[in-house]
């Protein structure tokens, strides 16, 4: 009798400090299956050679082939001057001076223009600090947050971990959205991950826009918020919905001996010691 109480508490035990961490990733897979099951939420490239070749088309990703958009064209404008190559680009720029970039995306009938100003352009990984303009029909709603830019870059690393453009289409109607998302936080190890906050610029295939600002709490609510912000890496790392479980760096421990090993041991201790103390 002594034997199985032994067992059972043993079993108990490992089988209780593994419930949770297997409870909250399940909650992880099934909210994802949710936002996979009502929307595909696309990543925009904006691909550019660093040569005098012309700019490609806008791209996304599908089934491992970068693929042109439908709908969406853009334009690039260096001091005034629209470029149509990163040559062009860099001959337009004025080194220790005051320069202004807009990259105009046209969605359907709509343009989107996303501007900075910058300086330096001496070295390929200079990086200096900009305030970022969103303009849509003659409005800006970038939110007021500095962010970090790399002015030699005219591809996505140019706002790299600040600002992302997505494409977000509903299955069920099929309407597609352009996204934009904005960091409005600093650096990540200077702020408490509950103070996380980004900013959505929505606008739909008729020019229409909505913006909202959502946290780290609100990531689940809807949870394609924790989508878009992961798909637009406008963070240096990814988060879950709820809880950061399934986006932790895996090791011989996590989660493979705890918590699947624990579980596993702990739920064939509980049905040895039951049958231990019924054959008592």
């Amino acid at each position: 009798m002594k034997k199985a109480i032994i067992v059972l508490v043993i079993g108990a035990v490992l089988s209780a400090v593994s419930i949770q961490p297997l409870y909250l990733m399940g909650q992880e897979v099934w909210l994802q299956q949710q936002v996979n099951a009502k929307y595909t939420i696309e990543t925009v490239y904006h691909p550019v050679d660093q040569t005098t070749d012309a700019f490609h088309d806008m791209l996304y990703l599908q089934d491992g082939q970068m693929t042109p958009f439908a709908n969406m064209s853009r334009a690039v404008v260096i001091n005034g001057e629209r470029v149509n190559s990163y040559d062009g680009f860099m001959n337009h720029v004025n080194d220790g001076e005051a320069n202004q970039l807009s990259r105009t995306v046209s969605f359907y009938e709509t343009d989107v223009t996303i501007r900075d100003t910058f300086h330096d352009v001496s070295r390929a990984d200079v990086r200096e600090k900009a305030q970022v303009d969103v303009m849509i029909n003659g409005h800006n709603y970038a939110g007021s947050s500095e962010l970090e830019i790399r002015p030699t870059y005219l591809d996505n690393n140019r706002y790299h971990g600040y600002i992302g453009m997505l494409k977000m289409t509903e299955r069920a109607t099929d309407e597609e959205s352009l996204v934009i998302i904005q960091r409005l936080f600093g650096h990540p190890r200077t702020v408490a991950e509950e103070e996380y906050s980004w900013k959505a610029i929505t606008v739909n295939a008729n020019g229409d826009v909505e913006t909202e600002i959502f946290t780290r709490d609100e990531l689940d609510n809807p949870a394609y918020h924790g989508d878009m912000i992961n798909q637009a890496t406008v963070l240096p790392m990814s988060l879950g919905y709820r809880s950061n479980v399934l986006h932790m760096y895996p090791t011989l421990f996590y989660p493979f001996l705890y918590p699947f090993g624990t579980m596993l041991v702990g739920s064939v201790m509980v049905v040895i010691g039951m049958r231990l103390w019924k054959t008592r």
